[in-house]
This record gives C-alpha cells, sequence and structure tokens, in this order.
C-alpha cells in the first residue's frame, strides 16, 4: 500500500492519497510551501505492516527523528517532519487515512466444511430412519393381506392368525406413526438449525444447500456483504 503525502493545494492543508482515495488534514492555511504539492513523500506499507518513508523529489526534505534522509524505515514511534519548517506528519492521521482505504480481511468460511457435513450426514440418517418406517408398514400390510386371503376363502380356523395380524398392524401403524413425527421433527428442527450456522461469519447470509465445496469455489466474496472468502 503506498500513501502519497503532500500539500493540497487550494487550502494548503495536509493531503493523503492512495489510488484514487484522498482525504485532507489539519486547519486551512496549516501546511507551509516548502512541504511539495500533492506528493512531497510516499509511506509504502507492506503486507507485514513495515512501513518506509521516501522523498518523491530531490528538492523535497523529510526528516526522521531531526535527521533528513532520501529513503527510511519507520514505525509509529518516529518523527516524522516536511519542508524546511519541519510540520510534523500526525501518525493517528496516517492510521485514520490507512483504515479508510484498507480493504476489510477476507471472512473464514472454513469452520463452514464441518457444518454442512455433518448436516449431510443427519440427513442421511434421518433418511434411512423413514425408509425403515416404510419398509415395516409394507411387510406388515402383505402379511395382513396373506392371513386374510385364506379366510375368505372359507378358513374359518384361521380367524384367530388373521386378527393377530389386524392386530399386530394396527401396532405397528402406530409405532411407525410415532417414529415418522418424530423423524419430521428432527428434520425441522435439524433444517432450522442448519440454517442459522450455514452462513457468512460477517453478514449471516445463509449459503442455502449448496455443498461446502461448490459455495467455496463459486464464490470469491460473500453474496450479502461482499466481503472476501477465506477458503
Amino acid at each position: 500500500m503506498e500513501i502519497i503525502i503532500g500539500r493540497e493545494e487550494q487550502s494548503r492543508r495536509l493531503k493523503m492519497a492512495s489510488g484514487e482515495k484522498y482525504k485532507v488534514y489539519g486547519s486551512p492555511q496549516s501546511v507551509p510551501t516548502s512541504v511539495s504539492r500533492n506528493n512531497h513523500c510516499c509511506l509504502y506499507i507492506d503486507e507485514e505492516g513495515r512501513m518506509t518513508i521516501s522523498n518523491l523529489r530531490p528538492s523535497n526534505q523529510t526528516y526522521v527523528n531531526g535527521v533528513s534522509v532520501e529513503m527510511k524505515r519507520v514505525t509509529c514511534k518516529d518523527r516524522i517532519e516536511l519542508g524546511v519548517e519541519q510540520y510534523a506528519l500526525n501518525w493517528n492521521w496516517v492510521n485514520e487515512f490507512v483504515k479508510q482505504i484498507q480493504p476489510p480481511a477476507p471472512v473464514d468460511i472454513r469452520p463452514l466444511k464441518k457444518v454442512y457435513d455433518d448436516y449431510h450426514e443427519k440427513t442421511l440418517s434421518l433418511t434411512k430412519s423413514q425408509a425403515r418406517i416404510n419398509v415395516i408398514r409394507g411387510g406388515v400390510g402383505v402379511l395382513t393381506l396373506g392371513s386374510s386371503l385364506p379366510m375368505m376363502m372359507g378358513g374359518e380356523r384361521l380367524v384367530w392368525p388373521f386378527a393377530i395380524a389386524i392386530v399386530i398392524m394396527i401396532a405397528t401403524f402406530i409405532k411407525g406413526w410415532i417414529d415418522s413425527s418424530k423423524v419430521t421433527h428432527q428434520r425441522d428442527e435439524m433444517n432450522h438449525q442448519f440454517m442459522k450456522d450455514y452462513t457468512c461469519p460477517n453478514c449471516r447470509h445463509f449459503f442455502g444447500n449448496y455443498p461446502y465445496d461448490i459455495v467455496a469455489n463459486n464464490n470469491s466474496k460473500c453474496p450479502g456483504c461482499g466481503r472476501q472468502l477465506k477458503k
């Protein structure tokens, strides 16, 4: 990141610019004319936060702790002064401007992989449970039908097996209805929790039922807040 520092031409305030963004600081007429217009010096900040101050013109004068320099590594504890009059650079203004132009940190969505994997595993488990319930219901229905056929053909002695089959069918139906209700309730709770957890950590935008790999590979930014995604 490069911050160009100089004197704002019209109001003679201190100007900081980076790319198309800029801001002026201080009161009007506060910056001496020995500070070059718009581009007196450059403050470079690398990815590790280390800073280097450098002159942009041979005629400019920049001081670090009272010593004239052309280029020097600096910290916020150093005193930087510009021009013959040694106009002091306010570090609070620098920090404010950096916050203004610095893009926000990427949003870490890596924990969402476990959220989706757990949800997918639970969904499969509930689907299997519902399938077992349906199989049992179908089996009891077949058993009941098989027991009723001999009786319909005149086999009165088979009334008891038929009655037992009916009782089993009714009991199985009730148990299946209870189990099915539990599965439905568990699925509703699971979906509700998933919609709360499978979201952008910054804006809580729900990423839908898309697998994590698709969300991570197809989105460089969150569709909700526009923040970069760390994957």
